[in-house]
């Protein structure tokens, strides 16, 4: 333990203290509301950093003794990192998170609160596990404000606790065959419901505003809106995923036939980036990795999204066409999957100007993913609750998933029906007549 004297945005001078956390291993300073307000000299700081260091010692005594509880059985650092080196292979899109939610969440539950540092005894602890995550578990980063977590992220921490007990067997760390702790049922998950639909009005006068703020995000709003594409997947859309006119290939040409959807030009989707920051390396190349529940970059993993609005098909052309003269130059080199057609914007910017437009309108916020939500939903209605098509084009994993906007097209009706049933009434001759 140290300190040194700052001074504030005021010009005002403070003593601030500097230790080392023998449990994160790094360098940490006390915050202010940790630090007396009456240290005004030396002596007083040399004091409290003796009071400190005393406490401090014995805070890494406590971790010692504890780590070595730990390890008694196993190496839990050594079983996460073999954990997440086998995630990395199986799932490159959603490891950290797994990997997360099973630090965070299920060994801070079986070592901190079971104190149960023997694997094969955890499954004698699943229906506790499910009532501590029901009632008292918190959203780690919202410590303090008393954030429950939603279903959804239950289930992720019960889904990362199976595998991480699954592969322990694969890999010869335990004896199997494991039990596997049951999941909160699908009835329990929140799903989005009518107030995260954007009307067709609604969606016009927040385009108008975002004009007003933001071109850019404006467009990308509208494009987002008519193709469903999840938001990364927006961000790193290029010249090489865009096509003219109708796709060819067969049964998705069929489909849309059928229904008559018109494809002005489609999308031919193969990657997203690789993250939100940082898009490009160096030398301009567009760092990417493979789509959402997809493994491997490879053309049997493409998704085809048809284009059918005339707005949202301009759009993507005349930005097409701007990437032209750059691919001309090679700018960032010969492959046109470095050439984005909206290149500059990021999450942040497009969540922002999204915010402050529905603000300045008085009205709810939509969030960017709520945009492919009304995709959705209206495709399904337009294909009749045909679900494949709504799967194949959105990339959904599950029909279950696809299914849900079909109950939310139906509550959508059903509150149509309802509007006007209060502005008609009902006629009462005509019943009795009938």
């Amino acid at each position: 333990m140290r300190y040194e004297k700052r001074k504030s945005k005021n010009k005002e001078e403070y003593y601030s203290f500097l230790y080392w956390d023998p449990k994160t291993k790094k360098r940490m300073r006390l915050r202010k509301s940790e630090v007396p307000a009456d240290i005004d000299t030396d002596e007083k700081a040399e004091s409290f950093c003796k009071l400190k260091e005393a406490e401090l010692q014995n805070f890494s005594l406590k971790v010692k003794r504890d780590l070595e509880w730990k390890r008694k059985f196993y190496d839990f650092e050594q079983l996460l990192e073999l954990y997440a080196k086998r995630r990395k292979t199986e799932a490159p899109n959603s490891w950290k998170t797994d990997v997360y939610y099973l630090e965070q969440y299920v060994f801070t539950f079986f070592l901190s609160i079971k104190k149960s540092n023997n694997l094969h005894s955890w499954e004698n602890y699943f229906e506790d596990l499910r009532d501590w995550l029901e009632k008292d578990a918190e959203l780690v980063k919202q410590k303090g404000k008393n954030l429950r977590l939603a279903y959804a992220t239950k289930n992720a921490c019960i889904k990362a606790l199976n595998r991480f007990l699954s592969t322990m067997v694969r890999q010869q760390k335990m004896k199997g065959p494991v039990s596997r702790c049951s999941m909160f049922p699908k009835h329990q998950l929140n799903r989005k419901g009518i107030e995260s639909y954007i009307t067709p009005a609604e969606s016009q006068v927040v385009f108008e505003k975002l004009k007003e703020i933001d071109k850019d995000v404006a467009e990308f709003y509208w494009v987002l809106l008519h193709t469903g594409l999840r938001l990364n997947e927006c961000i790193g859309l290029a010249a090489s995923h865009v096509f003219k006119g109708q796709p060819s290939e067969v049964n998705l040409k069929k489909m849309l036939d059928r229904y008559g959807l018109n494809s002005i030009l489609h999308i031919v989707l193969d990657s997203q980036p690789s993250s939100n920051e940082g898009i490009r390396s160096k030398d301009g190349t567009v760092l990417r990795k493979p789509m959402k529940h997809r493994r491997r970059i490879e053309p049997k993993n493409n998704r085809i999204i048809p284009v059918s609005d005339k707005l949202a098909a301009t759009i993507i052309a005349e930005r097409f066409n701007a990437q032209a003269a750059l691919i001309k130059a090679k700018t960032f080199g010969d492959q046109r999957g470095n050439y984005l057609l909206f290149s500059g914007l990021d999450k942040n910017r497009v969540s922002n100007k999204m915010r402050r437009a529905y603000e300045l309108l008085g009205v709810a916020a939509k969030s960017p993913h709520d945009c492919r939500h009304t995709y959705c939903t209206e495709l399904v209605a337009l294909t009749e609750g045909h679900h494949f098509l709504a799967k194949y084009v959105l990339g959904h994993s599950d029909i279950s998933t696809t299914e849900n906007y079909l109950h939310l097209w139906e509550v959508i009706q059903q509150k149509m029906a309802q509007d006007r049933q209060v502005e008609d009434t009902i006629d009462l001759d005509e019943i009795i007549e009938g």
